[in-house]
């Protein structure tokens, strides 16, 4: 008797109880599954969830860590990825339409670049005019070699269309064949219009600019610029000389607008020289049946004069 009271004692002691599982009132045979590597798992949940609510906070903070950790950081972890992800996708959605580096320069560029892009007529928002104002130099030859290392990636990586300095920095690079000709990249009208301006063909003074010294962008005078080969936005470059430094509209806008007209005229003459030729091919058909009616005609007549 004894020992039957035991192993009902120590077979009790090995059932699990959850609350709102039933099982209470289960046989012998039935309570075999109340062992806990028996429960199904949403009775494994439901117990886990027992253990945690019966503790205090510090505990219960403790036991989430232990036996949670490696799945708070797994979580983590994915909302890291995905946010990388999203902002890698939105940073491949903006272009820079023009980069220009500003040696020395001493002010915000942000009114600068929003200015220039309202002159091009440019509202696309992942469009970037992008100035870079961190080349700080005193003189060309004593340049530091962290200064001429980044002056040597921008230009051999593309990312810069224009260089503004003074006329020394600008004279550096232009021994090392860094600039257009200005003369090739300029259009006629800007290129007569600067002419008094240039120092040679590959560099122009802008220091008399009333739009550039409203800026304050840098300290010194004159200012110097000069359109950089490697740039991959060599048109925008000029528009943004010819901004500078005259009052002519961007001819990227009217070159646009032109085209548009042009192709209009173009549509339009074609229509009238086609219906023109219409009208003579018309006028042509109607001649030959006319004349071959009146020939018809006259045969006719011929043929019954004869016969009287």
């Amino acid at each position: 008797m004894e020992k039957k009271n035991r192993k009902n004692k120590k077979t009790q002691g090995t059932r699990v109880h959850i609350p709102g599982v039933p099982g209470d009132n289960l046989d012998e045979s039935s309570s075999q599954k109340r062992y806990e590597s028996d429960l199904t798992p949403k009775e494994k949940r439901q117990l886990e969830w027992q253990k945690i609510s019966s503790l205090g906070f510090q505990a219960k903070a403790e036991y989430i860590w232990n036996y949670y950790k490696l799945h708070i950081a797994g979580i983590i972890l994915g909302i890291l990825a995905i946010i990388g992800v999203v902002n890698w996708i939105e940073r491949m959605k903006y272009e820079d339409i023009l980069c220009v580096t500003v040696v020395n320069a001493i002010n915000d560029t942000t009114q600068l670049a929003a200015d220039f892009k309202e002159y091009l007529g440019d509202d696309d928002q992942y469009h970037q005019i992008n100035f870079d104002s961190s080349i700080q130099v005193g003189n060309i030859n004593e340049m530091d070699y962290s200064m001429t290392m980044k002056m040597t990636v921008l230009v051999g990586s593309g990312s810069m269309d224009i260089l503004v300095g003074d006329e020394q920095f600008l004279k550096y690079y232009e021994d090392h064949d860094v600039f257009y000709k200005l003369s090739e990249v300029l259009d006629d009208d800007l290129y007569e219009a600067l002419q008094d301006n240039m120092v040679d063909d590959y560099i122009l003074e802008i220091g008399e600019s009333e739009r550039w010294l409203s800026y304050e962008m840098v300290y010194y005078d004159p200012i110097y610029v000069a359109v950089v080969v490697s740039g991959k936005n060599p048109d925008t470059a000029v528009e943004f000389i010819r901004w500078l430094s005259t009052d002519q509209p961007c001819a990227l806008s009217s070159e646009s607008e032109t085209g548009v007209e042009i192709d209009a005229a173009g549509q339009t003459d074609t229509a009238v020289q086609t219906k023109e030729a219409s009208e003579a091919d018309t006028a042509a058909q109607a001649g030959e049946a006319s004349g071959t009616d009146t020939t018809a005609r006259a045969e006719e007549t011929s043929g019954t004069d004869t016969t009287a």
